[in-house]
């Protein structure tokens, strides 16, 4: 028998969702997208996740990236994976860094930044010039013209969740970026 799952990240928190899917010992794939389009996937067998992927990131970071998205949708479906197993860590040992990893940022940071927060560049164009950037915080810079998630920053440079941390620290406390939504 088919099983499937959907629904919306604000009313089902995804590791809810993925312990369901574990403790329930299914098989397929979980899709899982914000509400920015920016999509993940994770593909379990017999309840083992063993396949994460989000833009250029794979494995177990791909799994910390997309379990910090707090809206989209998901739906599971029964669909076989096959493929290179990517997940290394059982499940509870990516939750366990993942919570500490959480924790971390809003040390760092002062306030709690998931995948879906939304960023945007603080100052003009022109003044950002009288700024000594390495080549990466340009890089985070020139991806948040407007208004962008850290997913979609993270999915379309493939940073480590440290390495974004890192800068998108050094970034606010230089007042460059500012924080439009925490979602």
């Amino acid at each position: 028998m088919a099983k499937s799952l959907s629904g919306s990240i604000e009313e089902f928190n995804l590791i809810d969702v993925v312990s369901v899917i574990i403790n329930g010992c299914m098989m397929g794939i979980l899709l899982v997208e914000t509400d920015d389009q920016v999509a993940g996937k994770m593909a379990f067998w017999d309840g083992k996740l063993v396949h994460a992927a989000y833009g250029n990131i794979a494995g177990d970071e791909a799994v910390s990236h997309i379990l910090s998205w707090k809206h989209g949708k998901f739906t599971f479906s029964s669909t076989r994976w096959s493929g290179v197993p990517t997940v290394k860590q059982n499940f509870n040992q990516i939750l366990l860094d993942h919570s500490v990893m959480m924790d971390e940022a809003t040390a760092q940071l002062g306030q709690s930044i998931t995948g879906t927060t939304k960023i945007k560049v603080k100052i003009s164009p022109q003044d950002l010039s009288s700024f000594e950037l390495s080549a990466d915080e340009w890089m985070v810079i020139s991806q948040t013209e407007g208004e962008s998630s850290v997913a979609q920053v993270i999915g379309n440079l493939g940073f480590s969740r440290e390495k974004m941390r890192e800068i998108l620290g050094r970034l606010l406390r230089l007042g460059l970026i500012e924080i439009v939504a925490n979602v």
